[in-house]
């Protein structure tokens, strides 16, 4: 699990708490449960139901996904991988939203797209905008006509182009809290906050 829960979870989810099922069972069928704090400890307890029937163990400690944040050698090995330099680096990284019609997906990708036009258009020359959008969205993006937008790149984990990154663009996406630990810039783009808190509670 990455980051801390900003949003509902389990059956704190306001519109669908009945989805839970598959994470609960990973998590029952778990040896060790790794925790990075108490909030997130009892909040994963709590909304996935899981304290009385869990019969591993619990681990209260840091995230080992985290420490390539601060491995020094990898963001100069992202930049050569990329060919990206000396480049200031921002990743775009917007949390996926479940949308139940074609109409609300087609907002979303006219926002996602407009957001990557902005960026190009306003980021400096030696910025580049690394854009991580779930697969799903990402297919209907023509990255082609961007000048400084570029597609996360499939060969490099997200952690390790993080490590790089000089600036975090997102909106709900709990992955904030990690990068928060580097700190480095964030910049919250919440364009449609009043109705995502309407299903998912914050």
């Amino acid at each position: 699990w990455h980051g801390t829960p900003l949003k509902g979870l389990g059956r704190s989810i306001k519109d669908n708490p009945h989805t839970i099922g598959n994470v609960q069972r990973i998590f029952l069928m778990s040896d060790y449960l790794l925790y990075p704090n108490r909030f997130t400890f009892d909040r994963m307890r709590e909304d996935y139901m899981i304290a009385p029937f869990f019969k591993g163990k619990y681990v209260l400690s840091g995230y080992p996904r985290n420490d390539v944040l601060f491995d020094r050698s990898v963001p100069a090995s992202v930049r050569s991988v990329l060919g990206l330099g000396g480049k200031r680096i921002a990743v775009y990284m917007p949390t996926y939203r479940d949308c139940a019609s074609d109409e609300e997906k087609n907002y979303h990708d006219r926002m996602f797209a407009e957001a990557l036009s902005e960026l190009d258009k306003k980021a400096d020359s030696d910025m580049v905008i690394i854009a991580k959008l779930h697969h799903l969205a990402a297919g209907n993006i023509d990255f082609s006509s961007y000048q400084r937008v570029i597609p996360f790149p499939d060969s490099l984990e997200t952690y390790e182009v993080l490590a790089a990154a000089n600036l975090l663009i997102t909106d709900y996406s709990s992955v904030m809290f990690d990068f928060a630990d580097t700190g480095r810039k964030i910049i919250l783009y919440a364009y449609d906050s009043e109705n995502y808190q309407k299903t998912r509670s914050m």
